[in-house]
């Protein structure tokens, strides 16, 4: 399989670079962002994209002609803490909803990408972030990822066009209590922190933190992760998507 790996930066304003790499059956390669594509990922934050293509001299994206799977890290080497999963993945699907068939073209026409739309991104549970790393140490970190998907030859991504804010940001704390809202802009990819996004409310125990969607296109998404740290070691995962935020008399 020959896929197209696809570095860009937290603005999503164009491609920092890209590289070509075929799989050979059960087969798999190491990405280092420092050093793949000429290293233009080294001292940028963004996504990292990886697509299954036609060929290297033909970059259209088509649908997988088998499995492909990953997982990635993410390192703090101030900390000497990391953590890591499968990546964010998508299926290729027709009008229908129905998987597109191997080698077909994803061409956002008869076949185009699922989009990720809840109606909410949620934090399942957070420790006290008093208790952690400071958040220039990357004690807790919030990535957002708010994109649109450009179909042609070759496929690519871009931010969502500047506006007010499109999120709303609620904390609860361990008793279930409302203790922060903030709105909240994103309209590439987003870093920051919890007490960050909390503003000047203080985050003084456990708890959980939900990111409710404004409205969306029908080709644009908004994915997640999370990650928090005591020391060196760390968790993390992606935020799954939930049907609403929760309401507290």
């Amino acid at each position: 399989m020959t896929v197209e790996v696809v570095f860009y930066p937290s603005s999503l304003a164009a491609r920092l670079g890209q590289e070509v790499i075929t799989l050979p059956a059960a087969g798999n390669a190491i990405i280092d962002p420092t050093t793949a594509a000429r290293g233009v990922a080294e001292g940028n934050a963004g996504l990292a994209i990886v697509t299954p293509i036609q060929s290297a001299s033909t970059p259209q994206a088509i649908v997988p002609p088998k499995l492909l799977c990953g997982n990635f890290t993410l390192a703090n080497l101030a900390l000497m803490a990391a953590f890591g999963e499968n990546p964010i993945g998508r299926l290729a699907l027709t009008g229908d909803g129905d998987r597109g068939a191997a080698g077909q073209p994803v061409d956002g026409q008869t076949i185009k990408y699922q989009t990720f739309q809840s109606q909410a991104l949620i934090i399942p549970a957070y420790f006290n972030p008093q208790t952690l790393a400071p958040p220039q140490n990357d004690g807790n970190r919030v990535i957002l990822a708010a994109f649109a998907d450009n179909y042609g030859e070759p496929f690519n991504l871009s931010a969502l066009p500047e506006g007010p804010d499109n999120l709303q940001a609620s904390f609860f704390d361990n008793t279930g209590q409302l203790v922060a809202q903030a709105p909240l802009s994103i309209a590439g990819v987003f870093l920051g922190d919890l007490q960050g996004i909390a503003g000047q409310a203080t985050l003084s125990s456990s708890g959980k933190a939900f990111f409710a969607e404004g409205p969306l296109a029908s080709n644009e998404s908004l994915i997640g992760i999370f990650s928090q740290s005591a020391g060196t070691f760390a968790s993390g995962q992606r935020m799954p998507g939930v049907d609403a935020v929760p309401t507290v008399p």
